[in-house]
């Protein structure tokens, strides 16, 4: 080839190069799907998808009636497993929603989020790698995995979000890093299997009704730092044997641990004030309560049914003793109270002798 045809060589070459570099896009997710695998490449974050009607925080298992609008919808029932290429950055809120046959997600380093319910439903997934980069996980992520075992999350990650791993009942193992700071509301709710958690020490919240019904949760070590215990956070832990309420509390909330039939020991710190309404209600298993120093008020039926309770130290700071507060503690023959206390109706029981201070 003489020079000047190896000169209009190249510069095809280098046009067709530079053609094609215009036509790619700077940043876009595509799919694809081969024997199972369904493959998302790209580069960005990729789409949010929809459920008809909604996800709230209400929402039970997938029905037939629950249809997403991602795109690879109708092969819900064909994927096994999916792969994250590298360059994708986000997976999308309900972008797997109710992919009840997805045994194997493969996600790339290069993903920092994971949105709301986008791996609702998923009964077949037993594990799960989260990449060390995500730093956020959506509302209801994992809810009604019912199949995941075990979880390990990221440093980085702040917040349990609310119904993160709602319903997993077979969860045994929750590994969470020293970042997070706050569990939502509902965040392990009905995790059966859990039998403990650590929580970080930088924890200033328990959502409500967090680790509701969390029947096999045997100890749970509540940080210093802890300043919020909202409603029902540990409702029918029935496998609970102690717990520490750390001064910062200065809330015990409605029904906090109520039901929690196999608790033995509680201890409340210094600091804490009040105890809500029905908090320790029917837990069977209480002996003694001594409550401290700050105190000021006991909620309605705040122990009532702890059949076992046989002594309660109730400080002269108490001021307000809600009704029914003691109700059906068979075993109580005697309580002490400051004669200024403003006593429920039917705060004691009948056979229990009340000393005035």
């Amino acid at each position: 080839m003489d020079r000047k045809k190896r000169r209009w060589a190249v510069l095809v070459v280098l046009t067709g190069v530079l053609l094609l570099a215009s036509c790619a896009p700077e940043k876009g997710v595509t799919w694809g799907f081969r024997d199972g695998v369904l493959t998302i490449s790209g580069r960005g974050d990729m789409e949010d998808w929809t459920v008809g009607g909604g996800l709230d925080e209400g929402a039970g298992a997938p029905s037939p009636d629950d249809v997403s609008d991602a795109p690879w919808w109708d092969l819900r029932e064909s994927v096994t497993s999916v792969v994250i290429e590298d360059g994708v950055t986000s997976i999308g809120d309900c972008a797997f929603f109710a992919f009840r046959d997805l045994a194997r997600v493969e996600i790339a380093d290069s993903v920092t989020r994971i949105g709301e319910s986008a791996f609702y439903g998923c009964e077949g997934l037993t594990e799960v790698t989260i990449p060390r980069r995500v730093k956020e996980l959506g509302a209801r992520a994992f809810k009604y995995c019912t199949g995941l075992t075990a979880i390990a999350l990221p440093d980085g990650v702040s917040a349990i979000a609310n119904g993160t791993f709602h319903h997993c009942e077979a969860l045994e193992r929750v590994d969470l890093p020293d970042s997070v700071t706050r569990i939502g509301d509902g965040a392990f709710w009905y995790c059966e299997r859990l039998a403990e958690i650590d929580l970080p020490a930088g924890v200033t919240k328990i959502g409500r009704c967090a680790f509701c019904e969390c029947r096999s949760l045997t100890g749970i070590e509540l940080p210093e730092r802890l300043r919020e215990l909202d409603w029902e956070a540990f409702q029918e832990c029935e496998g609970l044997r102690s717990v520490s309420v750390p001064g910062g509390v200065v809330r015990i909330s409605y029904c906090a641990f109520r039901g929690c039939t196999g608790l033995e020991e509680v201890t409340i710190a210094e600091g804490v004030r009040h105890v809500g309404d029905a908090a320790f209600h029917g837990c069977e298993r209480l002996t003694e309560i001594r409550l401290p120093e700050s105190m000021a008020s006991v909620g309605k039926d705040a122990f009532r049914g702890c059949v076992r309770l046989e002594r309660i130290t109730i400080p002269d700071g108490v001021q307000i003793i809600g009704a029914r507060a003691l109700a059906d503690c068979t075993a109580l023959r005697s309580v002490g109270v400051s004669g200024e206390a403003d006593i429920g109706a039917d705060a004691f029981p009948s056979w229990t002798a009340v000393t005035y201070r």
